[in-house]
């Protein structure tokens, strides 16, 4: 075998070689060639302290994160629920979310900046009579559904003497059985009504509200996403989703006239609220001193507690 046969041989090895691998790299994509890209993944726990409308705030929050996720490549944000007791035993161990929703009265002994209210509810008296003027302490019911505090929107409303206060369910059941003409309720209720097709007349109480889901970042890591997520979480986009919930937004008027309890509830502007750093202490104290005002104490004992809306 010549040595100029073996070259030619050698030659087109190499050629056909060259071809195979040029074909490989403009056929499978560049990009499988670099670094995969890197994923930010955010925590978001969510404490509920008080009942909502309709449906579950873990379960929106993580509607609303999908949503920022398809518009921010390469972030996940993982939705958690915590009750107020299973995040403080967490916090204590070191364990903090990159992003924190809670419901007033809830402590977590990490400093917070100024938390943004994401959605709220609001007290109301419901009656199956137009006149609310008979309302009283003997014919009246307060619901009570969390750590929320119903004794401070009947003080500040102007009721007297011993109310009689039940768990939420227990309260509608026996407003709706006539055991009561009045139901002091919020948000939950009008929900309640509205799925069982059941016509109430209703007044939006506008003294006071605690009834306020916030939200804040809690690490200095991935601040600034996380604050985006809560622009976007805030903005009215989001915020008019929040129908789907049965709350109301902080920021905008999302009912109509087709959602006439939850509209009233929304056109009544709280004139007091509590502070989104208030711990159950201070709030044991001021349900004292609403008892007070229940029983003729004057209510800037009970104002000193609140702050304007």
């Amino acid at each position: 075998m010549s040595k100029s046969y073996l070259l030619k041989k050698a030659f087109w090895w190499l050629l056909t070689c060259l071809i195979c691998a040029v074909a490989i790299f403009w056929i499978v994509p560049r990009n499988d060639f670099s670094a995969p890209k890197k994923t930010t993944v955010l925590s978001l726990w969510n404490v509920d302290t008080f009942e909502g409308g309709k449906g579950s705030r873990p379960s929106f929050l993580g509607k609303i994160a999908a949503r920022f996720e398809k518009e921010n490549d390469g972030v996940l944000i993982m939705v958690s629920a915590k009750t107020p007791s299973g995040a403080k035993a967490a916090m204590e161990k070191g364990e903090v979310p990159d992003l924190l929703s809670f419901g007033s009265y809830f402590s977590c002994g990490t400093p917070l900046v100024e938390p943004s209210v994401w959605c709220q509810g609001g007290y109301a008296l419901y009656s199956f009579s137009e006149d609310f003027s008979k309302a009283n302490a003997s014919n009246t019911v307060l619901s009570l559904g969390g750590n929320n505090q119903p004794l401070v929107a009947a003080a500040l409303y102007g009721f007297s003497g011993v109310l009689f206060v039940e768990d939420s369910t227990t309260a509608y059941v026996k407003f709706l059985n006539g055991e009561y003409e009045y139901l002091l309720g919020t948000q939950r209720d009008a929900c309640r009504f509205v799925s069982r097709g059941v016509a109430v007349k209703m007044r939006a109480l506008g003294e006071f509200s605690d009834l306020k889901q916030y939200i804040a970042p809690l690490k200095e890591e991935n601040k600034k996403l996380a604050n985006a997520f809560i622009e976007y979480l805030l903005a009215e986009t989001s915020q008019k989703l929040v129908v789907e919930i049965g709350m109301l937004s902080a920021k905008y008027d999302i009912y109509g006239d087709d959602a006439p309890l939850q509209n009233a509830l929304e056109a009544e502007k709280r004139l007091y609220t509590t502070s989104p750093f208030m711990d159950e202490s201070a709030s044991e104290e001021m349900k004292n001193a609403a008892l007070s005002v229940l029983h003729g104490s004057n209510k800037e004992l009970l104002k000193n507690f609140l702050k304007r809306s």
